[in-house]
């Protein structure tokens, strides 16, 4: 697994920032010629259903290991099955751990994340033990796009992350012809008089500071833990005929209810989106 660079590999702990909550930024993610190949064996949204590439600036998840996804794993580019495999893996859970040291310590049986650090009583809320080993947090990474832009618009607004994840990252694989603006990530913090909630689905933004604005950029990696305020969005992306383009990493929590491979509930649920991508793609051939 590990033979592969992984996005993390120029991160240290002295970059990480705290406020408004725990992330960091890492530029060049992966070396210059890892990256170019990746990126010119992105998966092709054009073998997107006519219906669903025109949608105006919505997310699709095209390829992933486990979970929904359009696209087949199998018949990915090798280095796009070598890059899941490598940031699916317990090893980059434990490499994402070792950056925030408060979260965690050490134990006999390796490193151990501190689940109720992210909020008040989550241990309780998603029925995990208090302590989790870093083993037993299972990753996830997505390559997807956001459609083009044919109306002026936000394609998340600001929201913190499921309850079920420890931790959110995303790559950026910006095309050398998009020159639309925004469609950066925001991050913000609660205002002082703002009647708050905890991992909110959906905020309303005047309740909200603006902290800092992440400008999506190539080969640029932004992790964070979801904490239960880690409220953060997209801003507003101008009118292009460009597809925005993007892996997201994450890491969830044991004992929940996602699209698990070990659990009968969660293999069923697979098998289910696996089924209704193939129709999709299949109509999307008649029709073309």
């Amino acid at each position: 697994m590990t033979d592969f660079p992984s996005v993390l590999d120029k991160a240290d702990v002295s970059m990480v920032r705290h406020e408004p909550f725990p992330h960091i930024i890492v530029d060049d993610a992966l070396p210059q010629d890892v990256y170019d190949q990746l990126a010119q064996s992105y998966p092709d949204p054009m073998n997107l259903p006519e219906k669903m590439r025109t949608r105006n600036n919505h997310r699709y998840n095209l390829l992933s290991k486990w979970g929904a996804a359009e696209f087949s794993f199998d018949a990915a580019a090798p280095e796009w099955q070598a890059f899941l495999n490598r940031h699916d893996s317990p090893e980059f859970v434990e490499e994402v751990f070792n950056l925030f040291p408060d979260f965690t310590e050490d134990s006999d049986s390796g490193k151990q994340f501190n689940v109720n650090a992210l909020g008040p009583n989550l241990s309780g809320k998603i029925g995990v033990d208090d302590f989790v080993n870093a083993r037993d947090v299972k990753a996830r990474s997505t390559v997807g796009i956001n459609t083009p832009v044919t109306e002026v618009s936000s394609v998340r607004g600001a929201h913190t992350d499921s309850i079920r994840k420890a931790y959110v990252g995303l790559l950026y694989f910006r095309h050398e012809n998009d020159d639309s603006t925004g469609g950066d990530l925001e991050i913000f913090n609660w205002k002082d008089d703002a009647s708050r909630s905890e991992w909110p689905v959906s905020v309303d933004r005047d309740l909200l500071n603006l902290v800092n604005t992440i400008e999506y950029r190539p080969n640029r990696y932004v992790l964070f833990l979801t904490t239960s305020d880690a409220l953060h969005g997209v801003s507003p992306r101008s009118v292009t005929s460009t597809f925005r383009r993007l892996v997201v990493t994450s890491g969830w929590l044991p004992g929940v209810d996602h699209y698990d491979t070990d659990t009968t509930h969660g293999l069923l649920r697979r098998l289910k989106a696996t089924v209704m991508s193939k129709i999709r793609r299949a109509l999307g051939r008649a029709q073309g």
